[in-house]
């Protein structure tokens, strides 16, 4: 028996439909994500509806995921449903595509599930410190410009998924510095403000026994 956990409806937003990063989700519509906040919903959405089969980029990765995009896919906590005694990572769909108010079917469970195991042995000696900065863009056109700002939101969003998932599975999610971390990348995608300057240098704790 699984003990009550949150559960968050994820809709695409209507002014996000035509987003090029839709490509690489396997569904555009609703679901509801039973996770324990609102990022690990939309990191378990991304986990189960990335479409493998989906135009990789020129760099060979597969499109950002619109379900970590706030501006693409809105989160609102669902209070009172009888499915959150699923299982933590449960993701649903509407049973009709055209009722999203109906019921709900389970298409997956969105584990981070990686290639092979990871063990992280004396992380608290891994002192992490920003290389050279480099004028890479300085003779950089503006349409080149804005070509390479949304590059590096692509870049960001999949940074941020890739983190959470290695995050999760190595149980080092709930740390202040892989909060800020996740948090730096998420206002990236969306071109916000920086909300943490004091990120590095990162101190984790030892997790020898994990």
């Amino acid at each position: 028996m699984f003990s009550l956990m949150p559960m968050f409806g994820l809709t695409p937003t209507e002014t996000g439909q035509d987003s090029a990063d839709w490509s690489g989700s396997t569904h555009r519509g609703p679901c509801r994500v039973v996770a324990a906040d609102e990022r690990r919903a939309r990191l378990f959405a991304a986990n189960v509806f990335t479409d493998r089969a989906a135009t990789r980029t020129p760099a060979g990765l597969l499109p950002a995921s619109p379900w970590m995009r706030r501006g693409l896919v809105a989160a609102a906590r669902i209070v009172g449903s009888a499915d959150n005694l699923k299982a933590d990572g449960t993701v649903m769909v509407p049973s009709d595509p055209g009722d999203p108010g109906g019921s709900y079917r389970v298409v997956g469970t969105g584990r981070m599930v990686l290639a092979g195991p990871l063990q992280i042995r004396h992380a608290n000696a891994i002192r992490i410190t920003m290389p050279e900065e480099r004028p890479a863009t300085a003779n950089l056109s503006v349409p080149a410009l804005r070509t390479e700002v949304e590059r590096l939101r692509q870049d960001c969003a999949e940074a941020y998924q890739v983190i959470g998932s290695l995050a999760d599975r190595a149980g080092l999610l709930q740390y202040p510095a892989v909060v800020k971390a996740l948090e730096n990348l998420d206002a990236a995608t969306r071109g916000d403000p920086r909300p943490h300057a004091d990120l590095l240098p990162i101190f984790l704790p030892d997790n020898e026994n994990h």
